[in-house]
């Protein structure tokens, strides 16, 4: 997806999980439409928003296929947001998404990747 598409995408996002709340579509589709929102947030440069979408997918969803990848995402995107802020609630993000990480998915490589991530944005 184009850069310049991504306001659009995120727009069709909350237009689609709006008209499917609440109705059995919500369940069926839901993961895989806030994986995709996460995704185009994690794109434009909204870390914060792509952490609460890929939080909320793992917390929700932990047996869907990309979940781990998701919960993933939020580390990545919850040690951005603390390393802009240098504030202890977004280091706290962070720890909160790479906890649920390793307790929902431990032999994941993804929980690696994550893990290591995290410590580095320790150590900056």
């Amino acid at each position: 997806m184009k850069k310049e598409q991504l306001p659009e995408a995120i727009r069709a996002y909350h237009t689609t999980r709006d008209r499917y709340r609440g109705t059995p579509a919500e369940a069926k589709f839901l993961p895989e439409m806030m994986l995709r929102g996460g995704i185009c947030y994690q794109r434009s440069g909204l870390s914060l928003e792509a952490y609460l979408l890929f939080f909320e997918l793992g917390e929700k969803f932990p047996q869907f296929k990309d979940a781990p990848g998701a919960l993933g995402g939020a580390v990545e995107e919850g040690c951005k947001v603390w390393l802009a802020t240098k504030a202890p609630w977004a280091e706290q993000l962070a720890q909160q998404a790479l906890d649920k990480l390793q307790q929902e998915h431990p032999d994941s490589p993804t929980t690696a990747g994550a893990h290591k991530g995290f410590l580095q944005a320790q150590q900056r």
